[in-house]
């Protein structure tokens, strides 16, 4: 007895004859019960198996014929329902990674104040002292953010108001004299 395939398009076409094919289909008779159908090879598989809608179901089609066909359609189910299950999982994968949080982020952010503190006004001030004013300001910012009960702040000042202000309307006197709690080293 020959090799008994599992592939269920293999077991479709095995049991049908072609009459014609156009444009990537093609009119089958059923070679049990004389039955013509146009279709591939799932609409075959449907009237052998006698599933599906719009096909009419074989009623001569053999058993072993059924059988054969039942067990590779539930191989090819189980194939994709695991396929299915691996893209699910990688897709959880690159969701998780996608959620992860930068480390450049809070790189950035320290990088940004200390472009802020070392500005033009305050271009003399030591390594150390800028770092040092760096960790108070964003540890402020932090406590400030903390203790308001919401996190949506997203500038905290450092100038007084009256600086801004003072600032805003050009009234800056430009002198390298010291501004009030920075220290000018020079």
């Amino acid at each position: 007895m020959g090799k008994k395939t599992t592939d269920q398009a293999t077991i479709a076409w095995q049991n049908v004859d072609k009459l014609e094919e156009r444009n990537n289909y093609s009119k089958v008779v059923c070679k049990h019960c004389d039955h013509s159908f146009s279709g591939g090879a799932s609409r075959i598989v449907s009237h052998l198996l006698g599933t599906g809608s719009g096909v009419k179901a074989c009623s001569k089609c053999p058993e072993d014929v059924r059988t054969r066909l039942s067990a590779a359609k539930a191989s090819t189910d189980a194939s994709k329902n695991a396929k299915r299950k691996r893209e699910e999982e990688v897709e959880a994968i690159k969701n998780r990674k996608v959620d992860k949080v930068s480390a450049a982020v809070s790189c950035e952010r320290n990088w940004s104040t200390y472009d802020y503190i070392h500005s033009k006004k305050r271009n003399k001030l030591a390594p150390a002292r800028a770092r040092d004013l760096v960790y108070i300001f964003s540890n402020q910012r932090l406590l400030r953010k903390l203790n308001s009960g919401t996190h949506q702040e997203e500038f905290v000042p450092w100038d007084s108001e009256d600086e801004q202000e003072a600032d805003a309307a050009g009234g800056g006197d430009g002198d390298d004299e010291e501004e009030e709690g920075v220290e000018i080293v020079e």
